[in-house]
């Protein structure tokens, strides 16, 4: 076995139609063993997709590879790859909030994701975990600005809330 998938996160595997075997690759692109050679598409030689998180062919043998945060890219054939949707990773609204602040994951893939309320001083007050979106009560916190975190394996993405 090639030293490469071994000393990576293997985070997706599939078998197209031809009979090659895809596998997704954590920070590293996607690894294609075609015909018992390797083949790897990394992302600073072009490849759109750091982390591929899901592999997909359909019935017409287009090749989707899913990305948490660089949205969905179809490979045909001929390896020409286009970019189908790349959106930002987490809606959070209302901003102001007085009740409830709604979190919707719009990724290609739903994944566990950590939310974690902080106040301006950085104490942390809330943390949980969701899939897919999530509604945090705000109603017994007083008005004020607050630090909404989300983590999702190595990324945290970070939104300043204010509480009326």
């Amino acid at each position: 076995m090639n030293l490469i998938l071994i000393k990576t996160i293997i985070t997706d595997i599939a078998e197209d139609n031809n009979g090659n075997i895809w596998f997704g690759r954590c920070w590293d692109g996607v690894s294609i063993y075609k015909h018992g050679k390797w083949e790897h598409k990394y992302p600073e030689e072009g490849y759109p997709v750091s982390t591929t998180n899901a592999i997909l062919q359909d019935h017409t043998g287009n090749i989707w590879l899913g990305s948490y945060w660089n949205g969905i890219y179809k490979i045909n054939y001929h390896n020409d790859i286009k970019d189908i949707k790349k959106k930002e990773r987490f809606k959070i609204s209302p901003n102001p909030v007085k009740n409830v602040l709604h979190i919707k994951n719009d990724n290609v893939l739903i994944k566990t994701t950590q939310v974690e309320l902080y106040d301006v001083n950085g104490k942390l007050l809330y943390t949980n975990y969701y899939h897919s979106n999530y509604e945090l009560n705000m109603s017994s916190y007083p008005k004020g600005v607050y630090i909404v975190k989300l983590k999702y394996f190595n990324y945290v993405y970070t939104k300043k809330i204010v509480k009326e």
